[in-house]
């Protein structure tokens, strides 16, 4: 039996209350997550600055929500890839907080940081 099977049937296998837990979790992450960074691009967007943000940390974030939104896309694609079984929240994680990110990065170019 093939890995990402085997995974497959163990979730299947999985008592209702844990899965429920787990839907809940990752909502509750990504609804988090993506509200800090949201946060941030507001008070940026205000103070019309990006003082104490770091540019670098703007285009590692983008860079790696990049590789994150790729990676989750082949999961969805072919369930059987390295990427192995994708929800579609960590789809929607995935392209939020590469807007976020996008943002973040572009405010970094256009307003001041000192």
């Amino acid at each position: 039996m093939s890995e990402p099977l085997a995974i497959e049937l163990q979730m299947q296998e999985a008592h209702p209350s844990l899965v429920a837990l787990s839907w809940f979790c990752g909502i509750t992450y990504t609804f988090l997550f993506v509200a800090g960074m949201l946060i941030q691009n507001l008070v940026n967007y205000k103070n019309k600055s990006t003082k104490g943000y770091s540019t670098d940390y703007a285009l590692i974030a983008f860079a790696g929500f990049v590789c994150l939104l790729l990676n989750q896309t082949l999961g969805i694609v072919d369930p059987f890839s390295d990427a192995g079984r994708v929800h579609i929240m960590d789809e929607v994680f995935a392209v939020c907080m590469l807007m976020s990110s996008a943002w973040a990065l572009v405010q970094c170019w256009i307003y001041p940081s000192d």
